[in-house]
């Protein structure tokens, strides 16, 4: 049963105190809030939710004074009357009627309410008080503290706000360090005849060690709660990281023997961390680019877990710490005019097949589609009417409209003529019906560019993939003179910085800019040996 219900932003280092107490008290918290920014949208109360559309009600709207300053909050007269200062982390009683503020308030109300099962919070009032004495101290050195931080942030930190700050850590440390003189662990003196001593346990009392955490329910919780129902990923983004973490389990049971349904959080320490990623690049000859893709995973379960665990900080924080693998970024391969051309004439167009292999690579090499919208298209998504165009959904779930040439619209028209179907139907099917797959768009393309090598050699050369039929298409826009801003809204980019590698790729631009440099009196260009002379070097071994 829930005793304490909390309700603040999140992150907040602030309510970290009470979960810490309650873990170690037996209390059953149950928190509740958003990012700061999302609060403004959520109804303040001891139910506290996000507001739904349309559920603002004026008459309970008011204006943020501390924190969210200026912003139009709703806070229910229940709200107020509970926590009358109207901020948060607010804290009610199971009932709603009785608020708890300020954080250490409400760690002490943790400790209270589970005093009777580990007595955090002192065993009589003298203990309890000197508690208190520390925690009053703290926030002092506290208050000092930040005003220096928040000097250093804006540059006007100077020699009197230094030495004020001087000055509170070396009283707040003296007494720290003279509370802890004689040999004594804890602040509060063993005097009491059931004080647990320095590495012993409470008389009569069980065994108490620091708390074990599972990590299936974690797991779990990060990917229903998280990413699926907070964060509303795509489904590509949840079948990317449960990769992850299949392969990530599969090799901690080897390591340690124990069964994923089985391990601990601290299981996933920063050593194992640091041999899963060496697994991938030495077993599984993974490049760098995918082992910093399975990183990246892991570190978002781990932030997930930091605010839900903060008892397991430390080790929160080395794995945090494992930083991404540097790796040589090479010029992106692309395919010239010629090479194109060659592609798109080896599909056999007197097989169905053969058409519907055109078609699709005629899309993607004017397009320039990820091979995941590829293979997603319908026959709804393609407009053949005025202002030919297909549209998709692509990375990071955002709708784009790509237009179409009139050479492709043209192969396009007569394909869904042949093809025929519904509007929900795949626009490149398999032979049954079904959407291609990933893998199906990579054999054909590799397999055609195989076939178009006798008739154009430099393909003989190179590796074709869809996503080199991506760069072609990026390649092709900006030897026509597109702006680079408008070829990273054309392939989908989050930024246009991303669009760069194909300025670095193009020779003609500089070659542009070295016939710019030549001296006067030198005609512009490069050398080009006259053909006896290539003869000559041909026939050379």
């Amino acid at each position: 049963m829930t005793r304490l219900r909390i309700f603040s932003y999140l992150p907040n280092p602030r309510v970290w105190k009470a979960t810490i107490a309650a873990r170690f008290c037996g209390v059953e918290l149950e928190i509740r809030g958003a990012p700061a920014g999302e609060l403004k949208g959520w109804l303040w109360d001891y139910d506290a939710r996000p507001l739904a559309e349309g559920e603002a009600d004026a008459s309970i709207a008011r204006v943020g004074r501390t924190g969210l300053t200026g912003a139009q909050l709703f806070k229910t007269d229940a709200f107020l009357q509970a926590q009358p200062f109207g901020n948060v982390p607010a804290a009610f009683a199971p009932d709603g009627k009785t608020g708890i503020f300020e954080s250490n308030s409400i760690m002490r109300a943790v400790a209270r309410l589970g005093h009777s099962s580990f007595p955090l919070y002192g065993r009589d009032a003298f203990e309890a008080s000197r508690i208190d004495s520390f925690l009053d101290v703290s926030l002092v050195f506290a208050r000092d503290s930040q005003i220096y931080l928040l000097s250093l942030m804006d540059g006007s930190v100077n020699e009197a706000i230094q030495a004020r700050a001087r000055d509170a850590f070396a009283t707040y440390a003296s007494g720290i360090e003279q509370a802890l003189s004689s040999g004594r662990h804890v602040l509060v003196p063993d005097r009491h005849a059931r004080t647990a001593r320095p590495g012993g346990r409470t008389p009569g009392g069980p065994d108490r060690e620091c708390p074990v955490t599972a990590l299936a329910p974690v797991l779990q919780a990060f990917f229903t709660d998280r990413l699926i129902a907070q964060r509303q990923v795509s489904g590509h983004t949840v079948a990317a990281y449960r990769d992850t973490f299949r392969l990530l389990l599969a090799f901690a049971q080897a390591r340690t023997s124990t069964a994923p349904c089985d391990l601990r959080l601290d299981d996933l320490d920063a050593d194992l961390i640091g041999a899963f990623l060496e697994h991938l690049r030495n077993d599984r000859r993974n490049g760098a680019r995918t082992r910093n893709a399975r990183l990246a995973a892991i570190h978002s379960l781990f932030r997930y877990a930091a605010f839900r665990h903060p008892e397991h900080a430390a080790l929160i924080q080395r794995v945090l710490a494992i930083p991404p693998a540097r790796f040589d970024k090479a010029v992106v391969s692309f395919l010239t005019f010629r090479e194109a051309e060659a592609l798109l004439a080896a599909p056999d167009l007197a097989r169905w097949v053969g058409r519907r292999d055109h078609a699709l690579l005629a899309v993607a090499i004017q397009t320039g589609l990820r091979v995941s919208e590829l293979t997603a298209l319908t026959r709804a998504d393609v407009h053949l009417g005025t202002g030919p165009h297909v549209r998709c959904l692509g990375k990071g779930r955002k709708e784009r409209c790509t237009p179409l040439t009139l050479q492709v619209a043209r192969v396009l028209r007569a394909w869904l003529g042949e093809r025929g179907g519904v509007p929900g139907d795949p626009l490149f099917p398999t032979s049954r019906g079904q959407p291609l797959s990933r893998d199906a768009v990579e054999l054909l393309v590799a397999r055609h560019a195989k076939t178009a090598q006798a008739a154009c050699p430099t393909l003989q050369g190179k590796t074709v993939s869809p996503h080199v039929l991506r760069h072609t298409a990026a390649m092709s826009l900006l030897h026509a003179g597109t702006d680079i801003t408008v070829i990273a809204l054309w392939l989908g980019h989050e930024h246009s910085e991303t669009a760069q590698i194909y300025i670095h790729a193009d020779q003609t631009l500089k070659q542009r800019a070295l016939d710019r440099t030549t001296p006067a009196g030198i005609r512009p260009g490069r050398y080009r040996p006259p053909d006896k002379l290539l003869a000559f070097l041909e026939q050379l071994s």
